[in-house]
């Protein structure tokens, strides 16, 4: 997450308040400096310096008129700042609460997509070494390994050899977004992905998941494209919000788990602003390490480490893209 270095500008209030107390405090040295005697008893001299005081204690009255014009400024921004954000926050519910899937709304319906994703992920993947292995000899697969490959190859295909018409037919599958077709295959695909998932590197993790975010978008477009443009909006006024660290606190509060998995997918297929929005506040740390897939503690010992590698190539290939 990069730290925002930027040095924060001072408006012309501001400039002037510090002028006016340079000025007051430059007074005070000269007269001090020039005049050192002691008190005076004469009646003159106190008028005298009453009269130069005098244009001090103007100075200072007006600094402090200035100061609270300035407070009342500030005040009055934090109110509109947190009034936009709670309508837009208000914005988000509803979108969230209308969302439907299979049937389901809100929170039970992004529970929904976010198996579904995964779902798609998983048929993916093997999908994909199919097509990559067609010539994979089964035979030469040993114990639970050949067990997998056989189930998986047998729920796709009619015979255990690959032959060019099924490599086709597979392609075609994955290009025309035809997933759904095979959920009933899932259970053999769960197995196979179980023992493919530790030899996919971060690359190809990239690749797979954003074909399943680009996929279930086009699926759910009709709702989830309005509830990733306010989610988008909201952060994108909350980033130059004074209490914006405050805000997106009670905004990720508002995330249940299943939310946070269609965000993390979504991503994938957004622009680097997008991203950019996303990772300004930590909000991916708190995913639930079971829901992404193809993180390994094995090979991962840290969660966040492994997230913030993904997300780099995420970061590179969206701007060579552009």
């Amino acid at each position: 997450m990069k730290k925002d270095n930027r040095i924060p500008k001072l408006s012309v209030l501001s400039i002037f308040i510090i002028l006016v107390a340079i000025i007051s405090i430059t007074m005070i040295i000269l007269y001090l400096f020039h005049f050192r005697g002691g008190i005076s008893e004469e009646i003159d001299d106190w008028s005298k310096f009453g009269s130069y005081f005098g244009s001090i204690t103007g100075l200072l009255a007006l600094l402090g008129v200035l100061y609270t014009i300035q407070q009342s400024k500030e005040q009055v921004k934090l109110t509109e700042e947190r009034g936009v954000f709670f309508k837009m926050l208000e914005l988000y519910q509803n979108q969230a609460s209308s969302v439907i899937c299979y049937e389901k709304k809100g929170v039970e319906a992004f529970e929904n997509i976010g198996k579904l994703a995964n779902y798609y992920l998983i048929l993916y993947c093997c999908l994909d070494h199919l097509i990559e292995n067609p010539h994979e000899n089964i035979n030469n697969t040993e114990g639970y390994e050949f067990v997998a490959l056989y189930n998986f190859r047998d729920s796709i295909i009619e015979n255990t050899d690959l032959n060019i018409n099924e490599i086709e037919r597979i392609k075609d599958l994955i290009k025309d977004g035809d997933l759904k077709s095979l959920l009933p295959t899932m259970e053999s695909a769960k197995e196979y992905f179980h023992i493919l998932s530790d030899k996919i590197d971060l690359e190809d993790q990239y690749k797979a998941i954003k074909y399943v975010s680009i996929l279930i978008y086009k699926e759910y477009y009709h709702f989830l494209g309005q509830y990733f443009r306010t989610i988008n909006n909201l952060l994108y006024f909350n980033k130059d919000f004074k209490e914006g660290s405050q805000y997106s606190r009670i905004f990720r509060s508002q995330l249940s788990s299943y939310e946070l998995l269609v965000l993390f997918y979504s991503i994938f297929c957004g622009s680097v602003n997008t991203l950019e929005l996303f990772t300004k506040f930590p909000f991916f740390n708190i995913l639930l390490k079971e829901d992404v897939l193809f993180f390994n503690p094995n090979k991962y010992r840290s969660f966040d480490k492994y997230l913030n590698d993904l997300l780099h190539i995420v970061t590179t290939n969206n701007s060579i893209s552009r």
